[in-house]
């Protein structure tokens, strides 16, 4: 399964990194991170502030093909 999990700024996805180790993804040019969890593929992406920042075509960088399922989160999803 593969998850994508948006967050706008780092400061809001802190505290997932303190619940589990992710990789930074270097080579996708944009904000984002990889982690497994159980089966689960997941990606975290930092989106920015704004509505019109691109992020639908950053997540093709990250996969090739569809996204199973896609979480928006923010600080106060904790």
């Amino acid at each position: 399964m593969k998850i994508l999990v948006t967050f706008a700024v780092d400061a809001e996805f802190a505290p997932w990194r303190k619940l589990r180790h992710f990789e930074k993804l270097s080579r996708t040019g944009v904000d984002s991170y990889s982690t497994a969890i159980g089966q689960a593929d997941v990606k975290v992406l930092l989106t920015g502030i704004g509505g019109k920042k691109p992020w639908v075509a950053a997540t093709k960088v990250l996969w090739d093909g569809d996204i199973d399922l896609c979480v928006s989160a923010d600080s106060q999803a904790l």
